[in-house]
């Protein structure tokens, strides 16, 4: 994996599977994000998230429903590409699909509403491979902070800066947590 990642992912996005339902799919996993987790719902279609989960960098969709097509995942990074997509305009699978087309290996879909539940997103699984899980709203809007920005980094000089400093980012200078 190369050393140079997107600032976006400062804090690497992690799917880590929580638990598995009985028919052998995951029923909840957590999305993280440093320190911070969130619940999310695994889609009922496509692969899904094994083991330790994955990790890489976040972008947000363009545009950010993602019923058009998606502009394209981020080259040469080396690592794993996520997309965030809010909810709405057109179905999960329809989402999913445009993300998998744009060349991301993953995507998340933020919901549009403040509700108590998160939706199992249902589709067709053929031909989808990658995986895709469904979170809050809340958790979208955190996860947009991180998904900001086009600066690339060294992840062997950014660390320590963020240990020491605090949550700026000494490229753009924008906040981290707020993008501001």
């Amino acid at each position: 994996m190369s050393p140079r990642r997107r600032l976006p992912v400062l804090l690497l996005a992690a799917l880590a599977v929580a638990c598995a339902c009985a028919a052998a799919r995951p029923c909840a996993a957590l999305v993280r994000l440093g320190a911070a987790s969130f619940v999310d719902a695994p889609a009922r279609f496509g692969p899904r998230v094994t083991g330790d989960g994955i990790c890489g960098s976040l972008r947000a969709a363009e545009p950010a429903d993602a019923c058009a097509p998606v502009r394209g995942a981020p080259g040469g990074s080396g690592g794993m590409a996520f997309v965030l997509i809010a909810r709405g305009n057109c179905s999960f699978e329809g989402k999913v699909r445009a993300a998998q087309r744009a060349g991301f290996d993953a995507a998340l879909v933020h919901d549009d509403e403040d509700k108590a539940s998160l939706y199992s997103m249902v589709g067709d699984p053929e031909g989808i491979h990658i995986p895709a899980v469904f979170v809050s709203k809340m958790a979208g809007e955190t996860l947009k902070k991180f998904a900001r920005g086009e600066d690339e980094f060294h992840v062997e000089c950014i660390d320590p800066w963020l240990t020491q400093w605090g949550t700026f980012c000494p490229v753009c200078k924008l906040e981290v947590l707020t993008g501001e």
